[in-house]
């Protein structure tokens, strides 16, 4: 018996198992690599002969005293190339149960139901709303949140206008009291992210030190996972960042590119430590089989796929 085939008869039984998890890592990764979290306070949005019956511009979670705060700029309403009045287009700012709510209303309306701007949604609940309707020029329109009215609040466009177009330019500010940019449920962020970066890289020196204790016994697979929870650290740490630099300012200047960076590379090198792991390379056998290989070559360009997405969506 050759040392290879020594090999494979020890570890035949072994190898399955791990094939197995690979699998079941497979699937974990892609339903976690799907979740995603939007946050932007201080928008302007460039609309060009939009066409659509409504969208959804923004939700956010007031407090009392919050502050809302629409401008609109250059509206102009066409139909079939020449310029009309509007007679129901407009922005809606409406009270919801969540932002899945009000995505709910836009598609309602996509379907063919009646006008986001003259109907109210039939739950039997009553809804706070204001409605903001656009005449050609300029529009502003400026909210205080009172304590009765804390929650959560949804930026609606609707054009009720059949067949026309609208161009315009939109800035939305949101804040909460003490000029905070982060909705209310999200104001603990910053620092719940900064605590749990800091662990990272607490774990992080921890698991060098017990690599290097034993290093005579140690895989190349324990240093990789050294610098996956070096990266996962950074990229925790510059959430924090981003998230403090939203709070205060509502954007994530800088923060924003340095963070999606590190969360491109996280995603990747979970992933590949994972299938890794998996297959059994390092501790079980220093090689790749060819299905390993086959595996990788699959999942490692969806992830990158994955969080391209995540980028520029």
């Amino acid at each position: 018996v050759t040392c290879h085939e020594h090999f494979n008869l020890n570890t035949n039984q072994s190898l399955h198992s791990c094939n197995m998890i690979s699998k079941n890592a497979f699937l974990f990764l892609i339903l976690h690599s799907l979740s995603s979290e939007v946050l932007s306070r201080r928008s302007i949005l460039k609309i060009e002969n939009d066409r659509r019956t409504a969208f959804l511009v923004e939700p956010f979670c007031f407090a009392e005293g919050g502050y809302l705060d629409l401008q609109v700029q250059d509206f102009v309403l066409k139909s079939a190339g020449k310029e009309v009045q509007p007679t129901s287009v407009g922005f809606l700012v409406r009270h919801v149960d969540g932002s899945a709510y009000a995505t709910a209303n836009v598609g309602d309306m996509a379907v063919g139901h009646d006008c986001l701007l003259k109907t109210e949604p039939d739950d039997g609940v009553p809804h706070r709303e204001y409605m903001v309707p656009l005449t050609p020029g300029a529009s502003n329109f400026s909210l205080v949140i009172e304590t009765a009215g804390a929650g959560m609040y949804a930026v609606l466009y609707a054009n009720c206008d059949l067949g026309t177009a609208a161009s315009f330019s939109l800035a939305v500010t949101l804040m909460n009291r003490g000029g905070v940019f982060l909705s209310a449920g999200d104001i603990p962020l910053p620092a719940t992210y900064a605590l749990l970066g800091a662990s990272f890289l607490l774990a992080a020196g921890v698991w060098i030190a017990v690599v290097r204790a034993h290093r005579t016994t140690a895989h190349a697979i324990h240093a990789l996972m050294a610098v996956l929870c070096l990266v996962k650290a950074a990229a925790v740490l510059l959430e924090a960042a981003r998230l403090d630099a939203i709070r205060t300012t509502g954007e994530g200047h800088g923060w924003t590119p340095a963070y999606y960076v590190f969360a491109f590379v996280k995603g990747i090198m979970t992933f590949g430590v994972i299938l890794l792991l998996g297959t059994g390379w390092s501790f079980i056998k220093p090689f790749l089989a060819d299905r390993d290989k086959r595996i990788l070559l699959v999942v490692l360009p969806l992830q990158v796929v994955v969080n391209t997405a995540m980028v520029v969506v």
